[in-house]
């Protein structure tokens, strides 16, 4: 069966936990009876800073003090690390 890149890319993000956002994760989780918590782990770094600058130039530093995704809330965020404890 070949599917379109949309549809593929949904049903590699059904089974695929690295793929899931924040709301897509904290559900799997919770359903499978654990109890998630989110840890926040800053992404910007001088290897990101210079990315950016590498990427966009003089405007990827500016950008930063704008949108440092560190400063965005947890369910905003690309890249998080979760702890889950199994409920009782």
């Amino acid at each position: 069966m070949h599917l379109s890149p949309v549809a593929a890319y949904k049903e590699a993000t059904r089974e695929h936990c690295a793929l899931h956002n924040y709301w897509q994760l904290r559900l799997r989780l919770q359903r499978n009876a654990f109890e998630p918590s989110f840890i926040d782990v800053p992404v910007v770094n001088e290897y990101f800073e210079t990315k950016m600058r590498n990427y966009l130039g003089a405007l990827g530093p500016a950008l930063l003090t704008v949108l440092n995704p560190d400063k965005f809330p947890m369910f905003l965020r690309t890249n998080f690390y979760t702890r889950a404890v199994l409920r009782h």
